[in-house]
């Protein structure tokens, strides 16, 4: 049995079991990165939605910079706070802002861990257009993969070449 291959990429001239794989990986790849990152953005709308429903506000002190200056350039600051309870809590968020400068705090008041700067509104339009992007991820890598997938199983089942039993062979059984 011999595989006749009259395919229209490189990769399925190449004859190349290996090829095929890679070819379909990276599309692959791109929707799983996509659904990853999918379930952190559907955490981050929770936690909006809690900062939204329940949320309890409180002003807040930059302790702290974190972050460095080179490209690319990250900053954080870390902020302590007072919660209702009384409880002091300290939490690290992307953002300027200078040492000793106070910030309004949005936290859940059943996981004061859980705190931002951020206004629900910022998170909802952050989390908005993350989700959006990893939609696009998902469609893209899925459909590229549903497509390539289909053209090289149809190349594969065109060049399988099934040899002929001789008749002669068939009248001894």
């Amino acid at each position: 049995m011999g595989i006749k291959w009259r395919g229209y990429s490189a990769v399925l001239r190449d004859r190349s079991l290996l090829g095929l794989v890679a070819y379909m990986v990276v599309p692959l790849f791109v929707a799983g990165v996509g659904c990853v990152l999918l379930a952190g953005t559907v955490e981050r709308m929770h936690d909006t939605s809690v900062f939204s429903g329940r949320g309890e506000r409180a002003v807040g002190i930059v302790v702290a910079r974190d972050g460095h200056p080179g490209p690319p350039k990250t900053s954080a600051i870390i902020v302590r706070f007072t919660a209702a309870d009384g409880s002091r809590h300290t939490f690290r968020e992307s953002g300027e802002g200078r040492v000793g400068a106070t910030v309004r705090v949005l936290y859940d008041p059943q996981n004061p861990g859980k705190a931002t700067t951020r206004s629900p509104a910022f998170r909802w339009v952050m989390a908005s257009m993350l989700m959006v992007v990893c939609a696009v991820m998902i469609l893209v890598g899925a459909g590229i993969s549903f497509v390539l997938g289909r053209e090289i199983l149809h190349e594969v089942r065109e060049g399988i070449d099934i040899p002929q039993d001789e008749p002669a062979a068939r009248s001894d059984r």
